[in-house]
């Protein structure tokens, strides 16, 4: 038994520092980036590579695998092997590969591979990075949209992979009659919310929601509307739509007003943007709920939506 600890203790210290050094986790959309070179290694460096361990890299992609899946037990160890030969087919390139980076070429092209366990692999692209490849969750399926209602003041879990709080907020600045605060005339405290998917037709609502504020005569616009929050409202949208691959880009939350006729159209905050279009009316927080044993922040990171003073 002790010699077994030894051993994964030892594990242990080889795989943490490549974890710290060659990923990058982002809580706020789940995704993760690995940092491997992809053509350019020269051979003998290659070899002694952790990538080429099988005992050291499955490992690693296993840990990555983990923490950008909505599932809570751990991968199989055929999802992690599969990851390796993913990424090793693309550590020797053709002679077509070579001729593409000559001309200037994303060298591995952007084939998106599905590695099972809820988890999308995109190679490295122009957009995000020559050597930088991508682990998102998985474009959900129909059965995995299904929105959760919620009320100010309640939580929920969305996707196994966020936590998501709704707050009044009154409860967290000064405001004189909270109670009697309502919104197009209902109480919101009688207002029914729901999360559910981030999908393109949101992408173009809120650009369009926006570009009609900013146009709008002085003093017609509400205070998250001013025109310089619509344009930063404008440039995240359109850089997380640019730069994330097209599959994973539905699979961060959204909050939506629910109408009486049961449309859910109306988005109040995208949480993994930072982009609350109602602070009047109610503070969003979420966390990540998906870490690993290599993450050291806690449970409760609390990231909170800024809006425009």
């Amino acid at each position: 038994m002790e010699h077994m600890e030894q051993h994964r203790t030892a594990l242990r210290d080889k795989v943490q520092p490549i974890m710290q050094t060659d990923t990058l986790r982002d809580p706020a959309s789940g995704t993760l980036f690995l940092q491997i070179p992809v053509d350019s290694l020269p051979v003998a460096t290659l070899r002694k590579h952790w990538i080429i361990n099988p005992y050291i890299a499955d490992q690693i992609l296993s840990h990555c695998i983990a923490w950008a899946s909505p599932f809570r037990d751990a991968p199989p160890a055929g999802v992690a092997a599969k990851f390796r030969a993913f990424i090793s087919a693309k550590l020797t390139p053709s002679n077509a590969a070579k001729k593409r980076k000559q001309r200037g070429q994303t060298p591995a092209g952007a084939h998106i591979e599905n590695m099972g366990h809820g988890v999308l692999v995109c190679p490295p692209r122009k957009e995000t990075g020559e050597y930088v490849w991508i682990l998102g969750r998985a474009r959900l399926a129909q059965t995995e949209r299904v929105p959760i209602p919620m009320k100010i003041g309640g939580r929920a879990m969305w996707d196994g992979r966020f936590y998501i709080r709704l707050f009044d907020p009154a409860t967290t600045t000064t405001h004189d009659d909270a109670d009697e605060r309502t919104f197009h005339g209902v109480p919101t405290s009688a207002l029914n919310f729901v999360v559910r998917a981030f999908t393109f037709e949101d992408y173009k609502s809120i650009l369009h929601r926006i570009s009609t504020a900013a146009s709008a005569p002085p003093g017609t616009s509400t205070p998250s509307f001013h025109p310089s929050y619509c344009e930063q409202v404008r440039n995240v949208l359109q850089n997380y739509w640019s730069k994330m691959p097209e599959q994973l880009r539905e699979t961060i939350p959204c909050v939506a007003l629910q109408q009486d006729n049961g449309d859910t159209s109306y988005v109040v905050c995208v949480p993994s943007l930072a982009i609350n279009l109602e602070p009047g009316l109610l503070d969003c927080r979420f966390s990540f709920a998906n870490h690993t044993r290599f993450d050291q922040e806690p449970l409760d990171v609390g990231f909170s939506m800024p809006s425009e003073q």
